[in-house]
């Protein structure tokens, strides 16, 4: 069912590309809040069947920042954390959540958190972190910071999302300035 639905908003991002009209841009929108309310469904039924599954409330939280509800989200990821297994995603989902509510010193010292946790571990989520932090880091003028991240990523993965182009345009603005 649900990947029914990414391949429908797939299909309808396809489509306000090519089109650029607003009635494809709502529909993107609406689709993917069917897709967040339904996930969020679907996690709350499933925690509620297995309440002492972290796995699973860990999905309920990432559901819940994805439906836009982040004070339940935080309280959930909160108690993610205290699970050493999770204890480095829940700190990746908790800074978006904060980011999110524009609570943006906090999101750092969560994403900052998250870059220690992952020093020894999954290199998917300490890129993450890394990104996180340094696209955070450069909104806030903290450009030292910010760059010193980015370069990390970089390192672990040339191809990272959008980390080169975002270095060479702080590099260009910096040597303009």
């Amino acid at each position: 069912q649900f990947e029914h639905m990414r391949r429908q908003i797939a299909v309808a991002e396809k489509r306000a590309a090519a089109e650029g009209s607003q009635e494809a841009k709502d529909l993107v929108t609406q689709l993917r809040e069917q897709l967040h309310r339904r996930e969020l469904e679907v996690a709350s039924s499933r925690c509620e069947r297995e309440p002492d599954n972290v796995q699973l409330k860990f999905e309920l939280g990432v559901a819940l920042k994805k439906a836009g509800n982040f004070p339940e989200a935080e309280k959930t990821l909160m108690e993610v954390r205290q699970n050493a297994k999770f204890k480095a995603a829940a700190t990746i989902e908790l800074g978006e959540c904060l980011q999110q509510q524009q609570k943006y010193s906090n999101a750092l010292q969560f994403y900052n958190r998250a870059i220690e946790l992952t020093e020894h571990s999954g290199e998917e989520l300490r890129k993450l972190a890394l990104y996180r932090a340094g696209v955070l880091a450069l909104g806030l003028r903290q450009i030292d910071a910010g760059l010193r991240h980015l370069k990390a990523v970089l390192k672990l993965d040339p191809k990272y999302k959008d980390t080169k182009a975002r270095l060479d345009k702080i590099t260009k603005a910096r040597h303009k300035g």
